[in-house]
């Protein structure tokens, strides 16, 4: 036994030097926001702030185009699981890359003539589940590529609508434990909006329930006393409970007409967090549409730009908080919806941080950032910012908001990117039926855009340190190996140390980032980063050439003072193994 024990030592102090092999830990990424959670931290630690210094490119692969595409290039965040990349382009496609190469394995076009705006797909038990641009959910089998159930007419026959949906709502959640998975559209811009909703279905696509965002069209005054759940069978019910009053005459009559509402409200494209434990989702709604004229939205607009807890068995809303009553700005609460520890976290467009309680949506602190320029402040008195006027007027936060990115949740902190990118408004009117009217246009105003990343105490909001950068932030930051991973517009991609701010290193990977990295590894146990980047002079997301890079460890020959060593004691062991066997088996022989 003694001379086994030394074999297997030397074998051991040999392979560490010589693979990446560091344990399942940390080596899949099956959600939008790595868990579902959606923290955004990947535990891993074989690449950490000790050794990204050394971090290489492995591959490169150029996003496919074809000819009569709809979209172009990847919005969503890249999935790795079982050594092979998961990527939903705006195409619209699914794309599966080996991570190991970067070589294209297959390719599913769900053959849908329209175009796609992809936040997200899940991985669940051995399938993709896609939000396709059709409202439909198809589940892809992630070996294959084929397709083998599709969710259909998910924004058909919708009661009360008498507006528009559009692609570009969240990753499918899914309760294992209770067979459910929940989704929702994202409404029309502009006028044009339709009645917004969340929807459970069993995994066969049984609808189960929906939860309504707004009211019907031509209105309810009595909307905000008594929010209704539609059943699977047809029946309505609830009770509302939330941090803003009821509002009689909330949304008028939403600008009904010619059988067309004018305004509305629908879901965040964000991550929506499943408590599987106690049958809860927690989610966030968007803006209440137009997204800044609302003449014919007069209340708190409930319950749009809000965190929502629902009972993800029967729908029932648990409780809500509304971070912005009225919205005139376009201060919708997308990106992710983070629970940890009996807390609901949530960054909206205004800049704000919440901290929740999960139990009853009580606020437990909020963070507004003093990097942030403001221009805005929150009103119930105003139909637009100069109303009754129509001069125009400076937004800050402006129209791509304070918070344009996912937050992360790591090491009892949570990482927020906060952004100085303010927009000039005109406003104008909103009488046309149209998803492009949204009560102004703008541009960018002649103001420094610049970028603070904040760690703030998950306990009380303090901020523990600041990192600023002289770039707009747009995606999502990364918390890895005691590391935040800030992938910014112009300044590279970022790897700040997680407990003090400092930069470790900047990566210049030959473009701009509006997507966050992903970290994972491939089938052979080498962990890589995994980053988009868009290369070309344009600006908005799907005008340029986009590029996935692979960022690895490159292994490091093995040393010969530990390599000679190794080898000679493993021969020595095992020669001493062999020399007992030949004695034992003489002794036997001489004894007989």
């Amino acid at each position: 036994m003694e001379t086994i024990a030394y074999a297997v030592l030397a074998i051991l102090i040999i392979i560490p030097a010589t693979t990446g092999l560091g344990g399942a830990l940390g080596e899949a990424w099956q959600y939008p926001n790595y868990d579902s959670f959606g923290t955004n931290y990947n535990p891993q630690y074989i690449i950490n702030k000790e050794n990204v210094g050394s971090l290489e490119v492995r591959w490169r692969l150029d996003i496919p185009s074809r000819e009569g595409d709809m979209g172009y290039g990847v919005i969503a965040p890249p999935l790795l699981v079982d050594g092979v990349v998961y990527l939903a382009t705006n195409s619209p496609s699914i794309i599966a890359v080996n991570a190991t190469d970067g070589r294209i394995v297959w390719e599913y076009r769900p053959g849908i003539k329209a175009a796609s705006h992809t936040h997200g797909i899940t991985y669940f038990n051995g399938s993709l589940l896609y939000p396709a641009p059709d409202c439909s959910i198809r589940f892809i089998d992630a070996t294959s590529g084929f397709e083998t159930l599709a969710i259909e007419n998910i924004c058909g026959n919708i009661p009360g609508n008498s507006g528009g949906y559009a692609p570009g709502g969240p990753a499918p959640a899914v309760d294992p434990l209770r067979k459910i998975l929940v989704w929702g559209p994202s409404v029309s811009g502009g006028t044009a909006a339709g009645r917004g909703f969340v929807a459970g279905y069993s995994l066969d696509g049984k609808l189960l329930w929906r939860w309504f965002i707004s009211p019907p069209a031509g209105g309810d005054p009595y909307w905000d006393f008594k929010y209704v759940v539609e059943r699977g069978d047809g029946v309505f019910e609830g009770i509302p409970r939330g941090n803003i009053q009821p509002f009689i005459g909330d949304w008028g009559d939403l600008g009904f007409r010619e059988g067309r509402t004018r305004a509305g409200g629908g879901l965040s494209f964000g991550h929506i967090s499943v408590d599987g434990e106690k049958g809860v989702i927690y989610l966030a709604t968007a803006n209440p549409k137009p997204d800044w004229n609302a003449t014919y939205r007069p209340g708190p607009n409930l319950y749009t730009n809000s965190v929502v807890a629902l009972n993800i068995t029967t729908g029932d809303l648990l409780w809500f908080f509304q971070a912005i009553p009225h919205d005139i700005y376009d201060y919708d609460c997308a990106w992710n919806t983070v629970l940890s520890e009996g807390l609901v976290f949530k960054g909206c467009k205004n800049g704000v941080v919440y901290a929740l309680n999960a139990s009853d949506g009580s606020l437990v602190w909020f963070f507004d950032p003093p990097s942030l320029v403001r221009t805005t402040e929150p009103t119930m008195d105003k139909r637009w910012h100069t109303d009754p006027s129509s001069e125009s007027f400076l937004q800050c936060p402006g129209a791509f908001g304070g918070i344009e990115s996912d937050i992360a949740l790591a090491y009892g902190k949570v990482y927020v990117a906060v952004m100085n990118l303010c927009t000039i408004h005109v406003p104008t009117p909103v009488e046309e039926y149209s998803p492009n009217v949204k009560g102004s246009v703008y541009n960018i105003a002649p103001q420094p855009i610049n970028t603070t990343i904040y760690a703030l105490d998950m306990r009380n909001g303090r901020a523990v340190w600041s990192f600023f950068t002289d770039s707009a932030y747009r995606g999502w930051l990364t918390a890895t190996g005691g590391m935040v991973i800030a992938s910014t517009v112009k300044d590279g991609l970022l790897f700040l140390d997680a407990e003090n701010g400092r930069l470790l290193r900047r990566m210049d990977l030959g473009g701009s980032m509006r997507t966050g990295a992903v970290i994972g590894s491939d089938n052979g146990g080498n962990f890589m980063v995994l980053q988009l980047v868009e290369v070309g002079d344009g600006v908005a997301l799907g005008g340029v050439k986009q590029v996935l890079v692979a960022l690895w460890l490159k292994p490091s020959p093995v040393p010969g003072y530990i390599v000679i060593p190794a080898l000679a004691l493993g021969l020595l062991a095992v020669s001493s193994l062999v020399y007992r066997a030949y004695g034992r088996r003489k002794n036997i022989q001489q004894r007989r």
